[in-house]
């Protein structure tokens, strides 16, 4: 299934809404090269998440393949900025797409409710704790955590906490065939190193997601 809309009528502006998604789109064109394998690889890298070396659970010099002939490379130094940095970093053009969807549709309602400068915080805080918890969860991994999941996972939860009867209306395939469903939102729920080499470094990425969700629920 896949939102679309919801009935639910906001009075704000979603001007913070619409400036997430402008800086996602923004690093997305103009730090990670739309996708282009250097500046994508060099992003994974300098801005991603890595466990292991922020934690210091991983020795400096550690190889991160990314691909054929691609590594980054952990130093000694933790990075802590990039708990912040990796929520607007992403793996692919599906990645920040189909996220930034999900907080078109949602998030401004949840800004409609806390007002501006209290969803930017409800935002980030989501996503930093979606990030510590994967990073405590798997704390010697190299594999560089990147987007915007996490956070969004957390006004998804938010979302469900103050509107749980509230109709989203979907899009749903089946093959070829496409129809559309109104549901209520129980229906719809179900974050440096050197680089070297050069290769498309796709499938060496993850992303934290649930745990922004668990954050979510209480700070709603």
């Amino acid at each position: 299934m896949f939102p679309y809309k919801d009935d639910n009528p906001t009075i704000l502006t979603p001007v913070v809404t619409v400036g997430i998604i402008a800086l996602n789109l923004a690093a997305w064109i103009f730090l990670q090269g739309a996708g282009a394998e250097g500046p994508l690889a060099r992003s994974l890298c300098e801005l991603g998440l890595i466990p292991g070396e922020v934690l210091g659970t991983v020795p400096p010099g550690t190889a991160v393949p990314l691909g054929p002939g691609m590594q980054c490379v952990t130093t000694g130094a933790p990075h802590w900025w990039t708990v912040l940095t990796s929520m607007f970093m992403h793996g692919g053009w599906f990645h920040v797409l189909g996220n930034m969807w999900f907080l078109w549709v949602f998030g401004n309602n949840i800004e409609d409710s806390m007002g501006h400068g209290r969803f930017v915080v409800f935002y980030l805080v989501c996503g930093a704790a979606a990030a510590a918890a994967q990073a405590l969860a798997d704390s010697h991994s190299v594999v560089p955590m990147v987007g915007a999941s996490g956070a969004i996972s957390g006004v998804l939860g938010g979302y469900l906490l103050l509107y749980p009867r509230v109709r989203v209306h979907t899009l749903i395939t089946l093959g070829f065939f496409i129809t559309v469903a109104g549901a209520g939102r129980r229906g719809v729920l179900g974050p440096r190193g050197r680089l070297r080499g050069g290769a498309r470094p796709d499938q060496a990425v993850r992303e934290p997601r649930a745990d922004g969700a668990a954050a979510g629920y209480p700070s709603a």
